[in-house]
């Protein structure tokens, strides 16, 4: 018969043994709580709503085997696997109802942050990875920075540069093309720059008459000319900034090519053709054939980003004068001031270079036309220095470039 005492060591060991399913599942559930936090809503859930309950489960069956004295083996086998199918089907079915994807204008949980659901124009692959949308704080901390940049940022005065250019343009208002041919006896250096500029002009002043009788006030002239010199600084605004080549010729040396790149512009866009063909139709250009030229032509006339091009008239008490204007206003304008300043009102008179008829120089009357360049660029102490020498030496680069077509 056994003794009290060995009854004591049996009743402790079933009691023991009894409690180490419910003990067991108790310290499960600690971990998988401390393991799994909000942050990661995926593997939370699974422990959550799968593996506590199936470790509770198994503890409860643990323990109910040993009360379950009426079930046999297999009866018990059954149930265990019975309530395991259970639970796993609980489990899986809950985490598709809760993963599913949300219906246009709901809300898609995840974690602790509620966003507003996308219309998706295709299915959505990964509900899970949402886009991290500023809260209002962080939106009003970073305007609160931005105030602090632009209150630190003191204007200063405006970098300013300007050059001066001044060419003579002789008009005859008789029989003939209205400005006579250039013809230098000397070869300078840049020869053919002048001689291009020449040619040009007197093409479009004629393009700009035909089937109209020649002005003869010094006010039409005046015009007549003055804008032909403001398009064609325009066009050799546009060729300096783009890759040149070609030949040069020179009586002692012979023929040699020539290749010239093309300025570097800061930030550089093409300006739209469509704006430069609106601008150019309400002037004395329109007239000519410049216009069917931009619409079929491939070159591009370039300019810093966010510029805009104006043809106009003189806002800076020039009246009588025309300017081309570059700029972004934010950053930087630069113009450049078409004038006549000195009328050779005496009929005879040729600058050096040109060749007439005795006739043609009776109706012949020198025009003085001054080209201004002025840059204006602003800045302030939060200004950056190699932004402002970029800017420095493309206006250099223009004004050295237009240089050659008028200084002799």
């Amino acid at each position: 018969m056994p003794s009290t005492s060995d009854h004591s060591a049996a009743s402790f060991s079933t009691f023991i043994k009894s409690a180490i399913g419910p003990v067991g599942a108790t310290i499960v559930t600690l971990w998988v709580a401390n393991t799994y936090p909000p942050e990661n809503p995926i593997w939370r859930y699974l422990a959550y709503w799968a593996l506590i309950p199936a470790v509770w489960i198994l503890a409860f069956l643990y323990w109910a085997r040993r009360k379950w004295t009426g079930f046999s083996k297999p009866r018990k086998t059954a149930s265990a696997i019975f309530a395991a199918c259970v639970i796993v089907g609980i489990g899986f079915g809950s985490l598709l109802f809760h993963f599913r994807p949300s219906p246009p204008g709901q809300l898609v949980h995840s974690g602790n942050q509620s966003t507003p659901s996308e219309t998706p124009s295709q299915p959505v692959t990964n509900p899970i990875q949402l886009p991290h949308f500023p809260t209002p704080d962080e939106i009003a901390e970073a305007i609160k920075r931005n105030e602090r940049v632009v209150q630190t940022s003191t204007p200063l005065s405006p970098l300013i540069k300007e050059k001066l250019f001044s060419v003579l343009i002789p008009f005859n208002d008789g029989e003939g093309d209205p400005i006579p041919q250039y013809r230098p006896k000397n070869e300078p250096a840049h020869f053919a720059s002048m001689a291009l500029f020449y040619v040009r002009i007197s093409q479009w002043a004629k393009s700009a008459l035909d089937g109209r009788d020649k002005p003869k006030s010094v006010e039409d002239i005046d015009t007549l000319l003055q804008e032909v010199v403001r398009y064609h600084v325009f066009v050799a605004c546009g060729e300096l900034q783009s890759d040149r080549s070609g030949f040069e010729w020179n009586y002692k040396t012979g023929m040699k090519p020539i290749a010239i790149p093309a300025l570097a512009t800061p930030n550089r866009i093409d300006y739209p053709p469509k704006a430069i063909i609106e601008n150019l139709s309400k002037t004395l250009m329109g007239r000519t054939s410049e216009i069917d030229y931009w619409k079929k032509t491939t070159d591009k006339f370039s300019v810093p980003a966010g510029s805009t091009v104006r043809f106009m008239t003189s806002k800076e008490g020039n009246p009588g004068a025309y300017d081309l204007q570059i700029s972004n206003p934010a950053i930087y304008t630069l113009t450049f001031t078409v004038q006549r300043t000195l009328l050779l009102n005496n009929y005879g008179f040729l600058p050096t270079g040109f060749e007439a008829d005795a006739d043609t120089i009776k109706h012949t009357r020198t025009f003085n036309i001054a080209i201004k360049g002025k840059f204006e660029f602003k800045r302030t102490t939060g200004t950056d220095p190699i932004v402002q020498e970029q800017y420095i030496q493309w206006t250099d680069g223009l004004f050295n470039g237009l240089g050659k077509y008028f200084e002799e």
